[in-house]
């Protein structure tokens, strides 16, 4: 896991001893939610009492807590964002700069389609 996304899980995190059930700490946004990394931050924000919103292209292939509100939509269409966004407290944003391959000098990939 890359330093910075370890940072936003620290986050997400950092209330969790005031949790009781039934309480929610804020509502998080989260881009990225399908992703490597994104399913991490949906499980960690869930279980430190967070209510949680993800936004995915396809909702039907998302290995997400039941408890996590899956939006349809992408990150390249601002309406969609803002939409998803209603409401939020925070943002976190887990969306991966996609490469050729795993070497971080690796000239971008194709974009995924909107």
């Amino acid at each position: 896991m890359r330093q910075g996304r370890t940072v936003l899980l620290l986050a997400v995190g950092q209330h969790s001893s005031s949790f009781s059930e039934g309480t929610f700490l804020s509502t998080l946004l989260v881009l990225g939610g399908s992703g490597r990394t994104g399913v991490h931050v949906l499980r960690q924000a869930v279980a430190r009492g967070h209510r949680v919103r993800a936004l995915v292209r396809n909702p039907d292939t998302v290995d997400a807590p039941a408890d996590v509100e899956l939006i349809e939509g992408t990150p390249a269409n601002i309406d969609d964002i803002r939409r998803a966004a209603e409401g939020a407290d925070a943002v976190v944003s887990a969306l991966n700069n996609s490469r050729a391959s795993d070497n971080p000098w690796a000239s971008p990939s194709a974009r995924p389609p909107s």
